[in-house]
């Protein structure tokens, strides 16, 4: 299996039906049940094509449909086969059921051993296998699908280790997968599932890693090499803050970071020098207030091309600051057009460390109704 043979997650696809039933996909996830005419009514799209859609997503058992009154309705099915998502984070694994409703009905937290630099060689990838296999209830689950969010570098690993990993996975929970990146679970995730984001067009970036992407409706732009416009997408390794913690302790630089991870420099994460600033670290402290700026800068890039209505930072689990917020506005301002800045709400992602398995989950349902 090469890398273009592997399956991706669909982000901005380019055929007309497949649009046309990403939209239809968009009302059902917004309305418990509708009619036809009111399907018809948000897409613009004719009553054949309609009826045609409904009838196949029926058949997939993807939706039902049912006798109302005079009419009937169609509803996303609530006890049909399930989607599966799963991510990574700080050493565990997280797999999320999901219904094709999209309501949450299982999850699992299983210990995994993933080495702190993400370089997972062809043991560890064994390891972490078996570990999933003897800790999950969920073999013999009847799946529709499941979604796997990887982080960047790990998608860029070799092939055939990348290969060996899904294709083992598919053996475990007997079904196809999908590989998504994990910024792009996460932010999906987050737009879907967050308290205060549900439905709307959204900025995700992660603190750390600086990577982000934008979902605009059922359409997604993530990094892309080939794209100028979406150049400030992509991570950048040299504002990490747990990158760059860990180059100036190894530069001789005095930090309570230190003593925080016991000497351990490997050990320094992104909720380390949180921490750290948090506890009055002057180190910690500058890093995180030039790392917001940063974020600030790019976010005002992508909020000028793309016009997203709110921006979500993430970064695990630590409760991040109202200063870190107060300053990547502060970086922003500087960029945004004229009249943005009072209409960006900037909020911090509700999900956490599941952010990216219920994103995976959740593109799950987006892909199966792009099969048509």
């Amino acid at each position: 299996m090469s890398r273009n043979d592997m399956r991706f997650f669909r982000t901005h696809p380019e055929d007309e039906r497949v649009q046309q039933s990403l939209r239809i996909f968009s009302v059902l996830k917004k309305n418990k049940n509708v009619t036809k005419n009111d399907v018809i009514d948000r897409t613009g799209l004719s009553d054949s094509v309609v009826t045609q859609y409904v009838e196949f997503y029926e058949r997939k058992g993807l939706v039902e449909i049912a006798d109302h009154g005079e009419g009937k309705i169609t509803f996303l099915n609530k006890s049909g086969k399930k989607v599966l998502g799963v991510g990574f984070s700080h050493g565990v694994c997280f797999l999320t059921v999901l219904s094709m409703e999209g309501e949450v009905e299982t999850k699992e937290h299983i210990e995994v051993d993933i080495p702190a630099n993400d370089e997972l060689k062809r043991k560890d990838i064994k390891k972490v296998l078996s570990q999933i296999e003897e800790g999950t209830n969920l073999k013999g689950v009847k799946f529709h699908a499941a979604g796997i969010a990887l982080r960047e570098n790990i998608e860029r690993a070799k092939i055939n280790d990348v290969n060996f990993f899904i294709n083992e996975m598919n053996r475990i929970f007997s079904c196809r997968f999908f590989i998504a990146r994990e910024t792009t679970a996460a932010g999906y995730g987050e737009r879907d599932f967050g308290e205060e984001t549900r439905g709307r067009d959204i900025l995700f970036m992660h603190l750390d890693a600086g990577a982000g992407v934008i979902v605009k409706d059922e359409i997604i732009f993530e990094a892309d090499e080939g794209d100028a416009d979406r150049a400030y997408l992509r991570p950048w390794n040299q504002f990490s803050i747990a990158r760059t913690a860990r180059s100036l302790i190894d530069k001789g630089i005095g930090t309570n970071i230190v003593d925080m991870v016991h000497g351990n420099t490997s050990a320094i994460t992104l909720e380390t020098v949180l921490e750290a600033s948090d506890s009055g670290d002057e180190v910690a402290q500058d890093l995180v207030r030039r790392s917001a700026l940063a974020l600030g800068m790019r976010a005002a890039y992508l909020i000028n091309m793309f016009n997203p209505k709110t921006v979500i930072l993430s970064g695990g689990n630590r409760v991040i600051s109202k200063d870190f917020t107060e300053h990547v506005r502060e970086g922003a301002n500087k960029f945004l057009l004229e009249g943005l800045s009072e209409k960006i709400n900037i909020v911090f992602g509700s999900l956490k460390n599941e952010a990216s398995s219920i994103g995976a989950g959740g593109l799950c349902r987006r892909e199966l109704f792009m099969e048509v």
